[in-house]
């Protein structure tokens, strides 16, 4: 779920900014979905990706939301 969090966030926060990388953090949730349609652990790890937040991803949201804060005060 880690990864799927901290994946989302930096995909949209780098397509937000116009950074192509947003592309490489889609194709590894889109992966993570593929995996889950075969494998019953994955999907109920993906499916319980809405319900939590893990701390990494939680300090990645964070740090974004700083950057913004800094971005739009300068």
């Amino acid at each position: 779920s880690q990864i799927l969090h901290s994946c989302k966030y930096l995909a949209d926060f780098a397509k937000e900014n116009q950074n192509n990388i947003f592309r490489k953090y889609t194709a590894i949730i889109n992966s993570i979905e593929e995996l889950s349609w075969e494998n019953e652990e994955v999907r109920k790890i993906k499916e319980a990706v809405v319900q939590t937040n893990d701390p990494v991803s939680n300090k990645i949201k964070k740090l974004i939301q700083e950057y913004k804060d800094i971005k739009q005060a300068a």
